[in-house]
């Protein structure tokens, strides 16, 4: 018995111990982007089943989603911020001297492979069904993996940094209410057309209805003896719903994580503005940073940014009338890097030189 045994593990280790049902079954448009030795993060996104009328009478039911990041096959040119690590958020758009001008993207944007740098796309999805099927794996490689595990008992240097950018909403039929709750009603982390910063009352809904932005940025590529002496904040703005508003504002946050929300965050920010305030207008837009803002930039991990409507931060209902202040825009997670927000810094790398005929001699 054992030898049979025995023979049946060896040859599951030697075939797998799962049958694939083959790419020609799953839909093209269900595909997995990217081999799944290249993808370097998942999450699944729980979908609510239809309801039908008041009685609430199910429908059939809806599949749950797997949004993924994975290394592209797309080459990028340029120098990047690495720091010993394989992936980074950091682009070096301009140098002089001992001066640097840095894009730091939230979230890893850049995995460094053998024959040079590669975009790294983030919010791919396919239906959990099509992922369990397409990522596989046999029970050799659950070995392997496992060898693996105990090898890297902690993270190496080179572990991948998802993005944790996105929205939390709050609403209620009281303007103080809905702006001062600390449980949102809902989150959203996906791509083009969501809501940044904004807010608006329906009547049709009595309600008022805020959305505030928070995008936090791995800012620990920075050296540690850096003088900041300049930062803006970009975003990517889609389409304008404005009737009565003011602008957007840029502010500090304290999400409990950087990689995802929760409906706790709704009011994890202060109402201190850290840029002049943007009249926001369609595409890039950027928030330039005063002093305070410099001071929220972090050398040794997260610069937590967020935005929130002028109307927000200036406490202004616009009482119980129509009204709209919604600008829909792009999160991390959009295909590319050319929509993508990312927080551009301007440093001195090794502390500030002083000219010799400032120094008192004894």
């Amino acid at each position: 018995m054992k030898k049979i045994l025995y023979t049946i593990l060896l040859l599951l280790l030697l075939t797998g111990c799962s049958q694939s049902l083959g790419n020609n079954e799953i839909p093209n448009h269900l595909k997995l982007k990217a081999p799944k030795e290249k993808i370097l993060a998942h999450k699944i996104i729980k979908q609510k089943t239809p309801m039908l009328g008041v009685i609430a009478i199910l429908t059939e039911e809806v599949s749950d989603i797997v949004s993924y990041d994975y290394v592209s096959d797309k080459k990028v040119e340029g120098k990047f911020l690495f720091n010993g690590n394989k992936y980074t958020n950091a682009k070096i758009l301009k140098e002089n001297g001992n001066e640097k001008e840095v894009a730091f993207y939230v979230g890893d944007h850049f995995s460094l492979e053998i024959d040079g740098v590669y975009e790294i796309e983030q919010g791919a999805t396919t239906t959990l069904e099509a992922w369990e099927e397409q990522t596989k794996i046999s029970l050799l490689e659950k070995v392997k993996n496992s060898l693996v595990k105990i090898a890297l008992a902690v993270c190496p240097p080179d572990c991948y940094s998802g993005a944790g950018d996105g929205y939390v909403r709050s609403e209620n039929a009281t303007w103080t209410t809905a702006r001062t709750a600390t449980t949102g009603d809902g989150f959203n982390y996906n791509t083009g057309g969501n809501i940044l910063g904004s807010s608006y009352y329906s009547s049709y809904w009595d309600k008022y209805r805020f959305y505030r932005s928070f995008f936090p940025v791995d800012t620990s590529a920075l050296p540690v003896d850096a003088t900041i002496s300049g930062a803006k904040f970009y975003y990517n703005i889609s389409t304008i719903n404005v009737s009565t508003g003011g602008g957007q504002d840029l502010v500090q946050t304290s999400q409990v994580s950087t990689s995802e929300l929760e409906l706790a965050d709704v009011h994890s920010f202060s109402y201190t503005v850290g840029a002049t305030r943007v009249d926001t207008g369609l595409g890039y837009n950027y928030f330039t940073f005063n002093g305070t803002g410099l001071t929220w930039i972090s050398k040794t991990g997260y610069t937590k940014l967020g935005i929130i409507c002028a109307r927000d931060t200036d406490n202004s209902s616009p009482g119980e009338v129509n009204s709209s202040d919604i600008y829909s825009g792009y999160y991390s997670n959009q295909t590319g890097t050319d929509k993508d927000p990312y927080l551009v810094i301007t440093y001195t790398e090794g502390g500030i030189e002083i000219p010799v005929e400032d120094i008192w001699w004894e």
